[in-house]
């Protein structure tokens, strides 16, 4: 398959603009979501994702940065919109067949591999309100590409070398959702390289969504293979 990119002005917000908004995301807002609003009903969840929006709509209508400077240029799109599908299929579709494997290869005999482990005592539907699950599956991956890759990466690649830039992204991404674990870093680097390779948001945000999407079907669906997944969380 041939990976079409687009070329055009990029960082057009400049590097201390993004080092700005990445010291005020580690130093003001998340620490005060954690420590001054945790007792709030919905902040510690909603609250970085409102930050990003706010940056968002700061860059848009103040800074005066279009959507294809960030990122959503319709230029190639059917081309970066096939490609995070592919790949975010990959992810999605191995869960079941792992599962599958795991049945047909006898492994299921395995207390912690055998289908009880596959059964929860709480429905997804029963735990989740909808809306809450669309946005973690949509929303929550569309703001946090935004501000991860279409701002502090292109900040990053602007001013470091490729290489440098995306292993950079993958560190930031990792300390921004506070949580140092393997699976979060890949995402961090491999949205921040599907952004190189194209040059817009698309395949980065349907990948990231794929990801999500497959965390919730581990977490409901296929809790058993945490077992063999678990290294990434």
């Amino acid at each position: 398959m041939i990976i079409k990119k687009v070329d055009g002005p990029k960082g057009v917000l400049g590097f201390k603009f993004i080092l700005t908004i990445t010291l005020l995301y580690f130093l003001v807002v998340f620490p005060g979501i954690q420590f001054f609003l945790r007792g709030h009903a919905w902040f510690p969840q909603y609250g970085y994702v409102i930050y990003f929006a706010v940056i968002f709509a700061y860059v848009l209508g103040v800074k005066k940065v279009s959507l294809e400077e960030l990122g959503f240029s319709r230029q190639h799109l059917g081309n970066h919109l096939l490609i995070g599908l592919i790949l975010g299929s990959l992810i999605v579709s191995a869960l079941p067949l792992m599962d599958i494997l795991i049945s047909v290869s006898g492994l299921d005999k395995n207390e912690l591999l055998s289908e009880t482990a596959n059964q929860r005592t709480v429905n997804v539907w029963e735990e989740l309100h909808p809306l809450s699950l669309a946005a973690q599956i949509l929303l929550f991956p569309l703001l946090t590409q935004i501000f991860f890759t279409g701002l502090i990466f292109q900040g990053l690649s602007n001013k470091y070398n490729p290489a440098l830039a995306i292993y950079g992204a993958g560190i930031i991404f990792t300390l921004g959702h506070f949580k140092l674990n393997l699976g979060i870093f890949f995402l961090g680097i491999i949205t921040a390289f599907l952004f190189r390779l194209t040059g817009t948001l698309y395949a980065s945000i349907l990948f990231h969504t794929s990801c999500s999407l497959a965390g919730m079907l581990l977490l409901y669906i296929y809790p058993r293979l945490t077992t063999l997944l678990g290294f990434l969380f």
